[in-house]
């Protein structure tokens, strides 16, 4: 068996030391290795697509420098993550520890923006995204929601009434009639091709028969006139004098007074019925 013995070089790291001349002691041996200076330039070229490689591969590098000892173990701790997504490190390739750890960092799903509820009737959030995918940021903003209303009395051109088939909950889908029912702002004429109006007995109560009507027809006094707005030629009856005579069918808003004008067909059944009356009455 053939013996090996280690004779001293003075030191390892200094160049042109003589040989001590006699077998070296454990502690020399140890002394010696201990001035050996490795570096952890190994990085360099380290490539591989498997975390636990790469664990080892760090923990096995031995180092003088102590700020590569820090990024080391910085790289280290950073690579003991729950995130699935640390395999995205397999490729990377760098000289600059730095680098790494940089990146490392990024992947630490630990240190992300927490949950939280955002929006509301007048917010919306707005989320902030890296280059790497992870939200940065969130926060809510204050927006208007929907369109302003104009009020518009000139408009000469046929607008649609928008029309929903709910009734409860949020409007999913949304209607017009293009030839049954429509709108013209600047004459105010609202066309439809039929209007069927409420009367449903079950609606009502309080329910007695109309007394007079032909008295009450004969106050009233039709006019004509022309509208301010628009100028357009008109019949009808006058708000003011009808509220005097009929006062349950005359409404007033914004100021503005109007009559329901089918509530006076009762009046006029009544009446011709009067006369009706009179004129048999006469016949006899």
């Amino acid at each position: 068996m053939a013996t090996i013995i280690l004779r001293d070089a003075g030191s390892l790291t200094s160049p042109g030391a003589t040989a001590k001349g006699s077998p070296l002691t454990n502690l020399e041996v140890d002394n010696n290795f201990s001035n050996l200076n490795i570096t952890s330039g190994v990085l360099t070229n380290l490539t591989t697509t498997a975390k636990s490689n790469l664990v080892v591969a760090i923990n096995e590098l031995v180092t003088s420098n102590s700020t590569q000892n820090t990024q080391i173990t910085l790289i280290t701790t950073n690579l003991a993550t729950t995130n699935g997504n640390i395999g995205v490190l397999s490729g990377l390739t760098t000289s600059n520890t730095g680098n790494l750890v940089s990146a490392v960092n990024e992947l630490n799903a630990s240190s992300g923006v927490a949950a939280s509820t955002y929006g509301g009737s007048t917010q919306i959030p707005v989320v902030v995204v890296n280059a790497k995918g992870r939200i940065t940021s969130a926060a809510n903003t204050s927006v208007t929601f929907g369109t302003a209303i104009t009020d518009d009395t000139t408009t000469n051109a046929t607008l649609y009434l928008t029309l929903t088939g709910s009734t409860t909950g949020l409007i999913t889908t949304a209607n017009v009639s293009s030839s049954k029912l429509f709108f013209n702002p600047s004459t105010g004429l609202l066309t439809s091709t039929d209007y069927n109006s409420s009367s449903d007995i079950t609606l009502k109560e309080d329910i007695v028969d109309i007394k007079s009507a032909l008295d009450t027809i004969k106050q009233l006094q039709g006019k004509s006139f022309t509208w301010k707005d628009g100028g357009a030629k008109g019949y009808g009856l006058i708000a003011q004098e009808v509220e005097k005579i009929i006062p349950d069918i005359v409404t007033t808003s914004n100021g503005i007074k109007g009559i329901n004008y089918i509530n006076i067909i009762a009046f006029l059944i009544e009446a011709v019925k009067d006369l009706s009356s009179q004129v048999d009455q006469l016949k006899k």
